[in-house]
């Protein structure tokens, strides 16, 4: 009987499943979320600003330094722009408030101002002339929107999840769905479709993934807003991570320091 049981087990082993037995739509999101990250790092990225103007192609390209660190009361990130000089030494600073709304300040030195708390409303603006607004840099809790599972199809020959997800307070969001590809093999996301109340309005796309230290990584990311024929290309000049931060790092004060 023993025997037979493990014969069963065996041929039970290989038997198709079920579709419901593959991971679910929130499975796939908070794996997503999940996903090993440094405990702190610092990068060094080229932008490229891409537009139209007077039926010219436009290209603008800066410099920026972006610091990533996880601690006890949550995530915390400063990006500071470094090139060129007319943005140099503009910083915003993104404090994660578990179970809360997360903390925005923009430093600008030209307003010779003390740094500017982000309001709500101000979220859903432009960051600075690029295709992202604030509210994208600062990222959504997975629980925060109801996500479904609308498909598998290919990405550049890897399979994919396709997600849609819609929030569950729509007065709060900056969005009114977004439909995520994530690839099977390691769950990062390479294709972000964001849709406001008159249909599609940008496309996130990662390019060049590659692991940094055991990390998956997006050597090139591109935001597209196709509506304004305008688009933000960051590219990774330079990664380190796992550095010691001081205490302070992550603060106002350190923002006007540079």
């Amino acid at each position: 009987m023993r025997r037979a049981g493990k014969l069963l087990l065996a041929v039970t082993l290989f038997l198709p499943l079920p579709a419901i037995a593959g991971p679910t739509a929130q499975d796939i999101v908070e794996r997503v979320a999940a996903q090993p990250a440094p405990e702190s790092s610092a990068i060094r990225v080229k932008m490229v600003l891409l537009g139209q103007r007077g039926g010219r192609e436009t290209r603008q390209e800066r410099t920026v330094e972006m610091f990533a660190a996880r601690t006890p009361e949550g995530a915390r990130s400063l990006l500071r722009f470094v090139e060129p000089r007319d943005v140099a030494g503009v910083s915003l600073l993104v404090v994660e408030n578990p179970g809360g709304a997360n903390d925005q300040w923009l430093y600008m030195p030209a307003l010779k101002q003390e740094p500017r708390r982000i309001s709500g409303g101000q979220k859903n603006a432009s960051f600075l002339g690029t295709d992202f607004t604030f509210a994208d840099l600062e990222g959504r809790a997975p629980g925060q929107w109801t996500h479904q599972l609308l498909r598998e199809e290919a990405v550049d020959g890897h399979p994919a999840w396709v997600i849609e997800s819609k929030p569950k307070n729509p007065a709060d969001a900056p969005y009114v769905k977004t439909v995520q590809w994530v690839r099977q093999d390691n769950y990062v996301p390479v294709r972000i479709e964001f849709y406001d109340g008159r249909g599609l309005l940008k496309i996130l796309t990662a390019e060049d993934l590659a692991q940094v230290d055991g990390y998956w990584v997006a050597r090139r990311t591109k935001m597209e807003n196709v509506r304004k024929k305008h688009a933000t290309i960051l590219e990774i000049i330079e990664q380190k991570n796992n550095l010691q931060f001081p205490p302070d790092f992550f603060s106002t004060r350190r923002m006007k320091q540079g």
